[in-house]
C-alpha cells in the first residue's frame, strides 16, 4: 500500500481512508496468517518427517503425509509458491522504478532516465519507464551473476537492506514530530520508537553472515549515490546529467 500511495485517486480523505485501510489491512492481515503458521510449525512439524527444504516445502510435505482431507492445501501452497515472487516482483518493479525516477530528477543519477523520451514509450502518453526497467534488468543481472544465482543469498541482500530502511524512517519521524499535526498523530513517535526497537531486534536475531552482507549492499549503494553527482561536477562525458 505504500508503494502505490501516489497513484491512489479521489479527495483527500477518500485517499486518506482507502490508504489507512490498506496499511492496516495488510499488517493485521500478515500477522494473523504467519501466527498462525508459526503455530502450525511448532505443534505439527515435530516428527512429520518434512524437516527438509523451504517453509512452502515443509508446509507441503506435511499436507501431504496428511493424506486426502488436505489435498487442497498442497494445491494452494504450490499455487502461493508461484504467485508471491510474481507479486513482489511487480511491487519492486514498480517501486523502483520510481525510485530511480526521482534520483534522476534531483541529479543524483543521470537526468536523462527522468526525461519523457526516456520514460515513455512511442505514442502513450503516461509514464512507462522503459529505460529506467532496461537499467533496472542490468543491474539485476549483474548481482544475480555475482552471488551466482544463489536465491538464498539473494533474499538475504534484500531482507537486511529493507530493515535498516524502515528503521530509518523511524529516526526521521521520531526526530521530526514537530512535523506533525494534533490529536493521534502526536502518538506516532512513540510508534517509531517501538518499530525502531523491534527491527533492532530482528537484525539482533539474524545470523552476522547475513547482517554484513546486507549492510555490505547498503554501503555499496551509498557509495554510488555519493561518487555520481561528484563525478557530475567533473563533467566527465556521457553520464547524461
Amino acid at each position: 500500500p505504500l508503494d502505490v500511495t501516489g497513484e491512489v485517486r479521489g479527495g483527500r480523505r477518500e485517499v486518506a481512508r482507502r490508504v489507512r485501510w490498506a496499511v492496516y489491512g495488510t499488517v493485521v492481515g500478515s500477522f494473523l496468517l504467519y501466527s498462525a503458521l508459526q503455530l502450525v510449525y511448532a505443534e505439527h512439524m515435530a516428527g512429520s518427517g518434512a524437516e527438509h527444504g523451504t517453509s512452502y516445502a515443509r508446509l507441503t510435505d506435511a499436507a501431504t503425509l496428511a493424506g486426502a482431507p488436505l489435498d487442497w492445501l498442497v494445491v494452494l501452497v504450490r499455487i502461493a509458491a508461484i504467485l508471491a515472487p510474481i507479486g513482489s516482483g511487480i511491487v519492486f518493479t514498480y517501486a523502483l522504478s520510481r525510485e530511480v525516477y526521482a534520483l534522476s530528477a534531483e541529479r543524483y543519477v543521470p537526468s536523462g532516465l527522468h526525461e519523457p523520451r526516456a520514460s515513455r514509450l512511442p505514442g502513450r502518453t503516461s509514464d512507462s519507464f522503459w529505460l529506467i526497467l532496461l537499467v533496472n534488468l542490468v543491474l539485476a543481472l549483474v548481482v544475480l551473476v555475482a552471488v551466482g544465482g544463489d536465491w538464498q543469498t539473494l533474499a538475504v541482500l534484500n531482507t537486511i537492506p529493507i530493515l535498516i530502511l524502515y528503521a530509518v524512517t523511524c529516526v526521521v519521524l521520531a526526530v521530526r514530530s514537530d512535523l506533525l499535526g494534533t490529536g493521534a498523530q502526536r502518538l506516532l513517535p512513540f510508534a517509531a520508537y517501538a518499530a525502531f526497537v523491534a527491527i533492532a531486534l530482528v537484525v539482533n536475531e539474524s545470523a552476522w553472515d547475513r547482517v554484513w552482507k546486507g549492510v555490505a549492499v547498503i554501503g555499496w549503494g551509498s557509495l554510488v549515490l555519493l561518487v555520481l553527482p561528484w563525478l557530475h561536477h567533473l563533467r566527465v562525458p556521457g553520464l547524461g546529467w
